[in-house]
């Protein structure tokens, strides 16, 4: 909320579509080229429907958002605060993109085609948040949330990511146990070597 309400880099149109759309095709190209790369050879690899389904998911999804916004610290991006809060507010409406080809190319990937409500996963709250705030931004087109509001946002803002990548580590950890891993090598050994 804070680094889109108010930011000017995101009333020029260009930073609204095509970041969010150059990401969505990025994940799309993933998917594409694990298909293509089971379809040349990796069935020999890749026996059951489940490890081809979580090798294409492997090369398909790439890191584009914890990572960059741990990037986007002030030390790296040159400009000062402004210009790390212009690339953040950028890189949330990108962020939109890459969640629309994860809940629609990615389950199909993943489930096997797409099944009734898949729709719902579109409308999560840190894609629908960041699309209100681009509209916000858009008809007011400056910070509305005054300081006491905006300063508590900012600070959960912040804890995004680290208990984001906490949640993610602890649904892991619960899966571990349940996984069969026997045959994982090649899965796991391809799809590491082709998202290079």
């Amino acid at each position: 909320v804070t680094n889109v309400l108010g930011n000017p880099a995101l009333i020029d149109v260009a930073n609204l579509l095509w970041p969010p759309l150059w990401l969505g095709l990025f994940i799309g190209a993933g998917f594409v080229a694990g298909q293509a790369a089971i379809w040349l050879g990796g069935r020999r690899w890749l026996k059951a429907d489940g490890q081809r389904h979580a090798f294409i998911s492997t090369v398909g999804l790439c890191n584009y958002y914890y990572i960059p916004m741990a990037l986007m610290a002030p030390p790296v991006v040159m400009g000062g605060p402004e210009a790390v809060r212009a690339t953040l507010g950028v890189l949330m409406v990108a962020m939109v993109g890459g969640e629309v080809a994860m809940w629609t190319i990615g389950v199909v990937v993943l489930s096997g085609g797409l099944k009734p409500g898949w729709w719902r996963h579109l409308c999560n709250a840190p894609a629908l948040t960041v699309v209100l705030c681009v509209v916000a931004n858009l008809i007011i087109g400056r910070q509305v949330l005054p300081e006491f509001v905006r300063l508590p946002v900012g600070w959960l803002g912040g804890c995004a990511v680290p208990l984001g990548l906490l949640l993610v580590g602890a649904t892991i950890r619960d899966h571990v146990a349940a996984a069969e891993w026997r045959g994982a090598a090649p899965v796991v050994g391809l799809a590491c070597l082709l998202r290079l």
